[in-house]
């Protein structure tokens, strides 16, 4: 089921406070739309009638998928230092709504379900990407420190780390900073392939990337690889 809420919120702009829907949750077979534009980035872009700027909220969501097997908890970008909190909390929360308070058909529907924390609206595009693509997350995100390590003047910040943006034939495009500079750049799935068919090589960052939940870099923040 997905559900959207009338709040007040404030341009970063200006300010100014005036009255928004927001997603608290979206059923993404149900709508096609909202999946769309998740994936164009132009989900919950809203314009301030007082200055006119663009914005995009930025506000806690679940997004739910049964034919996919999917349940992702989405938090704003600004609370990712407390994930281990938060992975902790999505996990609950699934075992609350899915197993522990609902009935037989309901959590038989949900075995094998991938549960998911990220925070910000880039990172919930790149997990439906990943799944929309038989991506493996986890290898995903060992790829992606591949790249810092190997590219001159990667950089990788907790605020900004490379995210898949799309996927376009065998070609995975990544928004990253190089230097002080983002740029999106290409670059062959046979990589991310490779890495999936050896995976014992890099078996300390993957192990130091993947959690229960919050399967992301950000991991690295409190891990020694």
């Amino acid at each position: 089921m997905s559900t959207f809420v009338p709040v007040q919120v404030g341009c970063p702009a200006c300010q100014h406070t005036e009255e928004q829907v927001l997603a608290q949750s979206i059923h993404g077979p149900r709508l096609p739309q909202a999946v769309e534009e998740i994936l164009d980035g132009r989900f919950q872009r809203v314009r301030c009638s007082a200055c006119g700027v663009i914005f995009q909220m930025d506000a806690p969501l679940v997004f739910m998928d049964f034919e996919q097997k999917i349940w992702i908890a989405m938090y704003p970008r600004l609370w990712e230092a407390r994930w281990a909190e938060l992975e902790a909390e999505t996990l609950e929360t699934f075992s609350q709504n899915t197993v522990k308070n609902a009935p037989r058909i309901v959590r038989e529907m949900v075995q094998g379900f991938r549960v998911r924390t990220v925070f910000g609206l880039d990172a919930l595009r790149e997990k439906l990407l990943c799944f929309q693509h038989d991506l493996p997350d986890a290898a995903l995100e060992v790829f992606k420190l591949q790249l810092v390590r190997d590219l001159p003047k990667a950089t990788f910040f907790l605020d900004h780390k490379p995210r898949l943006v799309a996927v376009v034939d065998q070609e995975l495009q990544f928004d990253m900073r190089l230097g002080e500079e983002r740029q999106v750049l290409s670059f062959s799935r046979t990589g991310l392939d490779q890495l999936v068919l050896n995976p014992l090589g890099w078996v300390s960052a993957h192990s130091a990337i993947n959690g229960r939940a919050y399967v992301d870099l950000g991991r690295l923040s409190q891990a020694k690889i």
